[in-house]
């Protein structure tokens, strides 16, 4: 009896496990070179949107962005739309540089774990980084292998779990 009780105090004390699959998976190297229309910009500015939203904790944001480079196709684009949900949101910071992927030109750009890369508070030509971008669309690179993991993961609402040790690598201390 006194595990049935324990049981089912354990059961009612755990949390239940959250797993989230997004629509979109996040940017590899085939999904940056099939954007037909790539480019940076910088975010000027974000307001949360919440009219039309009975949700007082919505995480719907717009934002004000201002293109500093095409480097394939158009770029038109004026706004981006994005979600600062726990699950699948992007975390963007007023000020800094992204690199956008996008399958179409469209004046609102919708910004997600699919489509962003953060470039950081600094973005020209001494950066680096759009000869790295250049060099992933022109297959001479992996998306990986030109940019930090930091920076893949940069934009992840929750970071991603470590990877596991290899399984080789502990050692024994006996004496």
């Amino acid at each position: 009896m006194r595990k049935i009780v324990v049981f089912v105090i354990a059961m009612l004390a755990s949390t239940a496990a959250a797993a989230c699959e997004c629509t979109r998976p996040p940017l590899d190297t085939v999904s940056a070179r099939r954007a037909k229309h790539v480019f940076v910009f910088r975010l000027l500015s974000s307001e949360l949107q919440t009219e039309g939203s009975s949700d007082p904790w919505t995480t719907r944001v717009i934002g004000k962005i201002r293109i500093v480079d095409t480097l394939r196709g158009t770029a038109s684009t004026r706004t981006i739309r994005y979600s600062t949900q726990q699950c699948c949101g992007v975390r963007l910071d007023v000020g800094k540089y992204y690199a956008a992927f996008a399958s179409s030109a469209a004046p609102q750009l919708s910004g997600d774990l699919g489509t962003l890369l953060e470039l950081g508070d600094v973005y020209g030509p001494a950066s680096g980084d759009r000869a790295r971008i250049e060099s992933v669309l022109a297959g001479k690179n992996s998306l990986e292998k030109a940019f930090s993991e930091y920076t893949l993961d940069r934009l992840h609402q929750v970071p991603r779990p470590p990877a596991p040790c290899p399984s080789g690598s502990k050692k024994s201390h006996s004496k």
